[in-house]
């Protein structure tokens, strides 16, 4: 039996408005592939990217902003290799992303700023020792977020995602780790 066109908004909004409270929302977006199917992402899935896009931007800006000061006492290949990694996770959650039918911010939200700001307010003299607090947190952070969707993302390509990222951002952490309690 097919709706006529004039009844299927008006269907659709009824439908939406009779669920119930707490319902886990979704989101139903065109393949761009052009085959016409269609993904739906639950919520918690489209948190994960935006956390995931969020964790990402924030360590790439905090070593940069590093790179840039020339930080003392801070291994310059490690935030070199922390922006080159982290773009190219980024670059590729931006892909997924985008065929998920999810639009990516490339700016920090307020709270990501705000850590940004913590750091880049830090003088010369402690901002590579507090770059590497903030490395530490922020991966522990990343790694917390990708772990969470191993386990409980109900897309199967964020699942891949998450899984082939999650051993790389523990792998960073642990070497920050190392990197502060040499210091």
């Amino acid at each position: 039996m097919s709706i006529p066109a004039t009844y299927a908004l008006p269907l659709s909004l009824a439908l939406a408005l009779a669920l119930p409270l707490g319902t886990t929302s979704a989101l139903v977006a065109a393949d761009n592939s052009g085959n016409n199917s269609a993904s739906i992402l639950v919520k918690d899935d489209i948190t994960f990217i935006e956390e995931a896009n969020q964790c990402g931007l924030l360590l790439i800006k905090e070593s940069e902003l590093v790179l840039k000061r020339k930080a003392p006492g801070l291994n310059q290949e490690f935030a070199q290799k922390m922006v080159t990694g982290h773009q190219a996770v980024n670059k590729e959650l931006g892909e997924l992303a985008a065929r998920k039918g999810v639009m990516l911010s490339d700016t920090l939200n307020e709270d990501m700023q705000k850590k940004y700001d913590t750091l880049a307010k830090t003088d010369d003299a402690k901002l590579g020792k507090k770059y590497l607090e903030h490395q530490v947190k922020e991966h522990k952070n990343a790694v917390d977020v990708f772990d969470n969707a191993t386990g409980d993302s109900k897309d199967p390509e964020l699942k891949v995602f998450a899984v082939k990222h999650l051993p790389h951002l523990q792998a960073h952490l642990d070497e920050v780790k190392r990197m502060e309690d040499a210091q």
